[in-house]
């Protein structure tokens, strides 16, 4: 409603289960913080660590990073599955406010795949299509940039593009956010 925002992030508190420490927020309400709704939002455990029939670790941190419209993008890890090569499993994640519902990513077969989501910009207010963006293992970990068209409404993600800096292909590159401008938007 009007004079209220909507905004995300993370906290940290002491009594987190072992091996848990972010946990990601929803603020609802007005800007100054008084009367607003705070929310925990973190990816539930089950089906997100289980591989195969095999346990592979905990959600050890629920991040998120941006919201627009009913949708909220972020990055989540798991314990147990880092090896000298990839010390970290990032993994991205989407929210629905409205229906509670995750969807978590997958754009290269693997549920540790190594991408994370940092911009969301909904195409149209009230639209159901979403422009993403962050990074995403192609070979070398966290190396290029990405974008990606999301319906929330069928849940189909379309015209998944890859970015290197410079067109270097190697190059670590990764997009932080998205904002809007006259005829586009900005990276």
């Amino acid at each position: 409603g009007a004079g209220n925002v909507q905004a995300v992030g993370s906290y940290q508190y002491k009594e987190s289960p072992a091996g848990t420490f972010n946990h990601s927020l929803i603020y609802r309400g007005p800007v100054n913080g008084v009367g607003g709704t705070w929310q925990q939002t973190d990816v539930p455990a089950n089906g997100v660590n289980v591989v195969g029939g095999t346990v592979v670790g905990q959600v050890a941190d629920t991040i998120s990073h941006s919201t627009m419209g009913n949708l909220v993008v972020g990055n989540y890890d798991l314990t147990g599955t880092s090896t000298p090569i990839k010390p970290a499993s990032a993994n991205a994640y989407i929210y629905n406010t409205a229906t509670a519902q995750w969807t978590l990513t997958n754009f290269n077969g693997s549920m540790s795949n190594e991408t994370t989501l940092y911009g969301i910009w909904q195409n149209g207010v009230g639209s159901t299509s979403y422009t993403l963006a962050g990074g995403t293992n192609n070979g070398f970990g966290i190396n290029q940039g990405l974008m990606v068209n999301y319906d929330s409404s069928t849940g189909v993600f379309s015209n998944l593009t890859l970015y290197s800096a410079n067109n270097v292909p190697g190059v670590i590159t990764h997009f932080e956010g998205i904002t809007a401008v006259p005829g586009g938007f900005n990276l």
